[in-house]
């Protein structure tokens, strides 16, 4: 009933923009070809399992746009086909998004993600026919003091639910039902013009699981620095203080507090390559079912070029250590700390043929190294066509 009333949410938008309609239906549609060789993430010396995939998306939306209003309404239906268990897969995104310049100081932002899907099968979960749901919605407002100074409140929240709500069954794997609520408060200040800013905020979270399977609550603050050295770089620093304050299964509290830290670079080099880098500290949710929160260190660095007008290039690579200690169980679990390294890269090639047809070519291989298990390679090879009108 919950997602009938979100898709209604998402309509009314659309129809709600009719008075704005200057625009025309936007439609591309893609389909792709690839193979995985280890589609259930099996350690090495496993006997592992490889699979053929196929896939066909469209992503079909209308803009609307007017000096003081902006809405957009998008929906994007997937169909994919696994040749291993002979098993049809569908999801279903839509997205609503409206922004309106009340003044020329005060703006306000909306937006709604919903999306329904298939779960796809696995070693640990082999029922057929199950779903999940998921709905993000954010609504928020930026007032602008002077043209140096701005505040902006957001307010956002999330809720996940699966059509079986599966209780813990292995160390790796549990479906949750879960809520979320979030907020978060920014003051901006530019230091010097077009050279330097600053701005400090605070962000509140409150996650609660469904089940009597805890939860968490976060209150942050932070500070973040960017400075533009030169036209064509920017310089992120954002560093601030957690506290979190996590509930097990018998509704026993813990406080942690940890810091918060990220570092970045942007560089436009030429007008046909950029590069991006960043350094990250920070905890989150767990998505194993013992533990409540994890600690996250986090690499990324990232090129994008075209070779030719037609044919562009982008290739990232990205390094994440997860650390999770007895401080941070929800269940009592022999297993009570456990480091995980995940190494995964990615290259993209496309080229366009005209201005509605393009192919692309994709590789992505994960590598993960963990205490708890063996190593597990995983390598994804895709070839795709899309069209757009």
């Amino acid at each position: 009933m919950k997602y009938k009333i979100i898709i209604l949410i998402l309509l009314a938008l659309c129809f709600s923009a009719q008075g704005l309609l200057d625009q025309r239906l936007k439609i591309s549609t893609s389909t792709r070809y690839g193979h995985d060789d280890n589609i259930f993430s099996q350690s090495v010396g496993e006997e592992i399992a490889s699979d053929f995939i196929s896939q066909v998306f469209v992503i079909q939306g209308v803009p609307f746009r007017s000096p003081q209003k902006n809405v957009a309404v998008f929906w994007s239906p997937e169909i994919r086909y696994r040749t291993i268990d002979d098993e049809v897969l569908y999801f279903q995104n839509m997205v609503g998004m409206y922004s309106h310049k009340i003044s020329p100081r005060l703006e306000i932002n909306f937006s709604n993600k919903f999306n329904i899907s298939d779960k796809e099968p696995s070693l640990v979960n082999i029922i057929q026919d199950m779903y999940y749901y998921n709905n993000n919605a954010n609504l928020g407002l930026t007032y602008s003091f002077s043209r140096k100074n701005a505040v902006s409140i957001d307010v956002g929240h999330t809720l996940k639910s699966w059509s079986d709500n599966l209780q813990l069954t292995t160390n790796t794997f549990t479906n949750s039902d879960f809520e979320q609520f979030k907020a978060l408060g920014i003051f901006a200040h530019e230091v010097k013009e077009g050279k330097l800013f600053l701005s400090v905020g605070t962000k509140a979270s409150s996650l609660e699981y469904q089940e009597d399977r805890g939860g968490l609550d976060s209150v942050s603050v932070f500070s973040t620095l960017t400075y533009i050295p030169i036209p064509i770089a920017m310089i992120n620093l954002d560093v601030g203080f957690k506290n979190t304050i996590l509930e097990d299964e018998y509704d026993e509290e813990e406080s942690i507090q940890t810091p918060t830290f990220l570092l970045s670079l942007m560089a436009q080099l030429s007008r046909d390559a950029s590069v991006n880098a960043s350094i990250s500290y920070d905890t989150f949710e767990s998505s194993l079912p013992q533990f409540n929160m994890r600690e996250s260190y986090k690499y990324a660095l990232g090129v994008r070029y075209k070779i030719t007008p037609k044919i562009n290039v982008s290739q990232n690579v990205m390094i994440m250590e997860s650390v999770y200690t007895e401080d941070y169980l929800r269940y009592e679990w022999e297993e009570t700390e456990r480091e995980d390294l995940i190494t995964v890269f990615m290259t993209n090639v496309g080229y366009n043929i005209n201005e509605l047809n393009a192919i692309e070519f994709s590789y992505m291989l994960t590598k993960v190294n963990s205490f708890a298990t063996p190593e597990v390679l995983r390598n994804k090879v895709y070839l795709g066509y899309k069209l757009s009108f």
